[in-house]
């Protein structure tokens, strides 16, 4: 019994849910694009701009946002800095992690 929901936004409707890979299918071989693990299940919102790079996420499951993104869209999506997003999944993609922070994401 899966439960699919948003772990930043905790919508459930799997009409909206996108799965979103961690490091991108253009640059991950066969192996990774088919490890789950590569993954997370996320809003659309929140899919677009850990896509794009403007949000990543610590080991240790706290949210980082881009200093290129806007404070008042920051507060206008709801995510805030630092936070903990106790609801991620973290375990078994820490390598995938360390390549989105090192490759995707805007400082």
């Amino acid at each position: 019994n899966d439960i699919s929901f948003c772990p930043i936004t905790g919508i459930t409707d799997k009409r909206i849910l996108l799965a979103s890979h961690i490091k991108p299918w253009r640059v991950s071989d066969n192996n990774e694009r088919l490890d789950k693990n590569n993954g997370f299940i996320f809003s659309p919102t929140i899919d677009k701009l850990f896509d794009i790079g403007l949000i990543t996420f610590e080991n240790n499951k706290t949210l980082l946002i881009s200093k290129s993104l806007d404070i008042n869209n920051v507060k206008s999506i709801g995510i805030q800095n630092k936070k903990i997003y106790e609801n991620l999944p973290n375990e078994n993609r820490i390598k995938y992690l360390e390549y989105h922070r090192n490759y995707i994401f805007l400082d």
